[in-house]
């Protein structure tokens, strides 16, 4: 640990720490699902001893246990451009004491609610954690050759502004401090991962790659401002190549492919070999340790804290708590009616409901889902013709539920189980399956799927256990900070305009300049673009600084201007942290914003001088009114590389309140262009699908007696989509739907009915959008004509 200065807490002794944490509640700040579901579970169940010693009410650890979202606090993501996980965490505890601070008032609110607490007087502790996973070899020279065979191979995949993931596999071995920057930059994702680590075994005649994993967790007391460190390892071997394909092909429906999909950790019961994922499955959060296979670090740090605390035992309240329960099918989202459930529920639930999507659409504070504490998905009887294109409910109902359960802090810790025990999502995980090989969905699976009656039984009782028991206080939901005015009013004032998609999971270099490359032909056109408010990553990050490098260029062409010309281009000198730096000194760095040409540089003036960007906008010499952004504050503050809730420099943005309103922001055009992204780009894609049907359906209905569905006029049977399939990414989705870009007749009569282009290099995405846009104006043109019948046209 860094030695304690004006900014640095103090380290607590482990005494110390444990005299704080009995009996305080303890906020656990993380933008991760997955962590939150599983310190829940762990938390709240978890007792250590031989199955069947205890009593059945003795399980957890004795503290109360809550989240930063169930207090209304939205995540936070810490910068990982850094060193050893040891330093990410110093970072992250100095941030958490920070938000912990500023939220003292509302953390107490929240505590109100329960009797169980003095609100003015309970301990509040803070966790925060940083785990992964790196390889380890039998010396320091084998680690070298390793590293270096690794990175001659990453290296033509990286820009240069990425050459802080190459120092950091030089600092701290294979993966570095963290999997997921290294998979964002790969355009085949986790199956290029492991491949580019199989071949350098190869090359080195490694024959048994093994894996250390480690779980470092910093526990923080914003009254003392001091923390306590706490780092947990565990070891195992690698999958082979041939065991890891014969793996996929074996492969679970609903089951997620990452780090655990290849690990194989010491320690097994008679000597057995299985993956994490397999063992997660069969029971490894919830039987006692001395039964347990494998030594897993979360579970390791729940009983050395039940160890130093002791375990608690649930009170009467908590045992005859309810359970709120919403059953949902993809007709239920849209209309309220009860459905029948074919399932013996365990005592003490609840039914419940989640509101509507017009509920939602006219009340932006509305949460997603209510008072719901677990949500079960089930799917409708999908009836498919080939010659018609066709939008999948149950697609639709998982990805819009998944996505709000990874985006949404005060839906982060519902449960999410999908029913599939009549086999209706079997398409559906299917698509969630590639999603997980080709990189559009990282990290866990976002729900559990019961593929029985027992299974779904045993799902529904153990989560009822957890939420039952569990001391978690009342959730506080904050209001949005949104107005009521029609997110998809964007002006329908001539000006073609183009939804362009592209999630942040994809940032390889060939993707990034294509964006960037397809954002600066659109603003040199004039042409209005509408994205979800990335900022520098991912394909709409990208579209975004394309949008300011072309008005940026624009600038330095226009005579005057000299000044803010000057402060511009003025480099800067910015401390950073470094590999190298010891015991994370941080390092002065000067940062140019104008390249060897004399152009400016849009990446690091965005992200460096983005007041000076506003302000171009505001003296109108960027349009803002040219390029709209929606989204919402806890997405932002995730994901924005600005740091808090800022959205991009430049823009026209709106805070959407709630996903359903963001997405009829988003999807307002009439022109869709879909590049590479991630699970929420699907949602997204899927929703234009079953907008375009409707818009079509509803114009043979009424022909021109209605206002068009797109608020930028497009005609209702005239809307377009644009998909770039570049590396293959969407080659399952495209397959879902039927519009694979093939010879097959009915694919290619629907591509032609629905003005759906399949495009596979810039050049195409270009020409296409090139196309469309002229074919667009004279639409119009023929629109307005057709409205005005005293008007003749010229022939």
């Amino acid at each position: 640990m860094a030695a304690a200065n004006k900014t640095d807490p103090l380290e607590m002794t482990e005494e110390e720490f444990a005299g704080i944490l009995k009996g305080s509640l303890l906020v656990l700040t993380t933008s991760s699902p997955d962590k939150r579901d599983i310190y829940r579970l762990l938390f709240t169940s978890h007792a250590k001893g031989k199955k069947g010693e205890h009593d059945e009410h003795h399980a957890g650890l004795n503290l109360f246990y809550t989240d930063s979202g169930s207090l209304g606090i939205a995540p936070r993501k810490t910068e990982e451009k850094t060193g050893a996980y040891e330093g990410n965490l110093d970072e992250k505890a100095l941030q958490q004491l920070q938000i912990l601070g500023e939220q003292q008032k509302k953390v107490r609110h929240s505590l109100r609610h329960q009797s169980e607490f003095d609100a003015d007087e309970v301990k509040i502790v803070g966790m925060t954690e940083d785990s992964g996973w790196k390889l380890i070899f039998d010396d320091k020279e084998q680690e070298r050759q390793f590293v270096e065979a690794i990175i001659r191979k990453l290296k033509p995949k990286l820009r240069a502004e990425d050459e802080w993931l190459i120092s950091t596999l030089h600092e701290t071995g294979f993966p570095g401090p963290n999997l997921k920057p290294i998979q964002e930059h790969l355009e085949g994702s986790f199956n290029e991962l492991v491949e580019i680590i199989y071949d350098a075994a190869d090359e080195l005649k490694i024959k048994n790659l093994r894996f250390s994993s480690s779980t470092n967790v910093a526990f923080v007391a914003p009254q003392s401002g001091k923390y306590f460190h706490k780092t947990f390892e565990s070891f195992g071997d690698v999958l082979s190549r041939e065991q890891y394909n014969a793996r996929l092909m074996e492969t679970r429906k609903g089951e997620a492919i990452n780090a655990n999909f290849i690990h194989i950790p010491d320690g097994q019961k008679d000597r057995e070999h299985k993956t994490i994922d397999v063992l997660i499955r069969e029971g490894l959060h919830t039987e006692s340790s001395n039964e347990l296979p494998a030594n897993y670090a979360r579970r390791e740090l729940t009983e050395y804290l039940q160890e130093l605390i002791g375990k608690r035992r649930s009170s009467p309240v908590e045992r005859k708590r309810s359970v709120n329960i919403a059953w949902v099918t993809p007709d239920t989202m849209h209309n309220k009616k009860s459905l029948k459930i074919s399932v013996a529920l365990p005592n003490d639930y609840k039914k419940s409901g989640l509101p509507i999507h017009s509920e939602l659409l006219s009340s932006p504070s509305m949460k997603p889902f209510d008072d719901a504490q677990v949500v079960v998905l089930m799917p409708e009887n999908i009836e498919r013709r080939d010659n018609k294109l066709w939008s999948d409910p149950n697609l639709g109902m998982v990805l819009n539920v998944t996505v709000t359960h990874l985006t949404d802090p005060e839906s982060m810790d519902v449960p999410i189980i999908l029913d599939n025990r009549s086999g209706g999502f079997n398409k559906t995980l299917d698509f969630v399956g590639d999603a997980f090989l080709k990189g559009r969905l990282m990290g866990d699976a976002p729900f559990y799927v019961a593929h029985t009656d027992e299974e779904l039984e045993n799902l529904l009782t153990v989560i009822k256990d957890v939420k039952q028991r569990a001391p978690i206080v009342q959730l506080l939901h904050s209001q949005a900070d949104s107005d009521d005015t029609p997110l998809s009013k964007v002006p329908a004032d001539g000006t073609f305009t183009l939804f362009i998609g592209g999630g942040h999971a994809n940032n390889s270099k060939r993707d990034l300049e294509d964006a960037k490359n397809f954002g600066h032909m659109c603003a040199k056109n004039g042409w209005r673009i509408i994205t979800g408010a990335g900022c520098l990553e991912g394909s709409m990050g990208a579209t975004h600084t394309g949008f300011i490098q072309y008005h940026l260029e624009q600038l330095q062409e226009t005579e005057g201007y000299d000044e803010i010309k000057a402060q511009l281009a003025a480099p800067l000198t910015v401390s950073v942290k470094t590999n190298s730096a010891e015991n994370g000194k941080e390092e002065s760095k000067t940062i140019a914003f104008v390249d060897d040409k004399g152009a400016f540089i849009a990446e690091n003036i965005i992200l460096y001088k983005s007041d000076l960007i506003e302000q171009l906008a505001n003296d109108n010499l960027i349009p803002r009114d040219m390029f709209y952004g929606y989204s919402l504050k806890p997405i932002l503050e995730m994901e924005s590389p600005l740091g808090g809730d800022k959205p991009p420099p430049g823009i026209t943005y709106f805070e959407a309140g709630n996903r359903v309103r963001r997405l009829q922001g988003l999807l307002a055009a009439g022109t869709k262009v879909f590049m590479p992204g991630s699970i929420g780009t699907d949602e997204e894609f899927e929703e234009t699908v079953k907008q375009h049907l409707e818009a079509r359906l509803r114009k043979e209905q009424t022909g021109a007696a209605n206002e068009s569905m797109f608020s930028d006029g497009t005609p209702d049977n005239q809307g377009t989509i644009i998909i770039y399939n570049r590396n293959g990414h969407l080659d399952k989705l495209l397959e879902h739907y039927g519009i694979s870009n093939s010879t097959d007749h009915f694919a290619r009569m629907k591509r032609e009915t629905y003005n759906i282009k399949i495009v596979t290099s810039l050049k195409e995405l270009k020409e296409a959008s090139m196309v469309t846009e002229a074919s667009w104006q004279g639409k119009m043109l023929l629109e307005k004509t057709a409205s005005e019948p005293n008007t003749k046209m010229a022939i």
